[in-house]
């Protein structure tokens, strides 16, 4: 036990008020210790690192996927990545809510994929095969070409205009509200949008359009 305490576990008071030994005498071996005082601080420090919209830090469950360091890493206003049925379902019982999940798919299922778009989740893919997979899992979407015309130095936005299927409308009344609003084109991707699992993601075009100006 000589060697479980070093200059930077005392440094951050990693142990508190108590030590190794009688945390062992305490709750028994093996034992793993989590300080929740430096999980949140660490949180805050990467939350920091960028003042830019649309910056996100993402917890990879995969690291650990204990409810009580999920709760405190949500809490703290970090999003999640989910590579598994598994860590989704964990990650959605630490409360995590869709559009604060990632799945990315590092060798998945089809129904691994399909269960992921079904909850509304935001898919990474590794490849083209993996977009052919997901547009088969995941069929019915059809090609919306949108085009946003703003200024330049200010981001303010001066116009919009969209050529597809069904939504259409709602996109362009949406847009249409936001010039009218005086929005920046930036700020798109920070509107809240109604949407439901089953039909559509939780980030809606109007707000892709607003990360890809960002």
């Amino acid at each position: 036990m000589s060697n479980v305490r070093s200059a930077q576990t005392d440094k951050v008071r990693f142990f508190g008020n108590t030590t190794p030994q009688e945390l062992a005498a305490q709750y028994g071996t093996p034992l793993y210790v989590y300080n929740e005082d430096v999980l949140r601080r660490r949180c805050r420090e990467l939350l920091s690192l960028s003042s830019l919209p649309g910056f996100h830090v993402n917890y990879s469950a995969k690291a650990n996927t204990n409810l009580a360091l999920l709760r405190i890493v949500r809490e703290e206003g970090c999003h999640a990545d989910a590579m598994s049925p598994g860590e989704l379902h964990i990650n959605k019982l630490a409360g995590f809510t869709p559009d604060r999940l990632l799945y990315v798919c590092n060798n998945v299922s089809a129904e691994e994929m399909k269960n992921a778009a079904d909850n509304g989740l935001i898919v990474s893919v590794d490849s083209l095969s993996q977009l052919d997979q997901y547009g088969k899992v995941n069929p019915g979407g059809k090609v919306m070409t949108m085009k946003v015309v703003f200024e330049k130095e200010t981001y303010r936005l001066l116009g919009a205009q969209i050529v597809g299927y069904e939504g259409v409308d709602k996109r362009i009344d949406v847009l249409a509200t936001a010039i009218r609003a005086g929005l920046k084109a930036t700020q798109l991707k920070e509107l809240e949008l109604a949407y439901a699992p089953p039909y559509s993601s939780a980030k809606d075009p109007v707000n892709m359009a607003g990360f890809m100006i960002e």
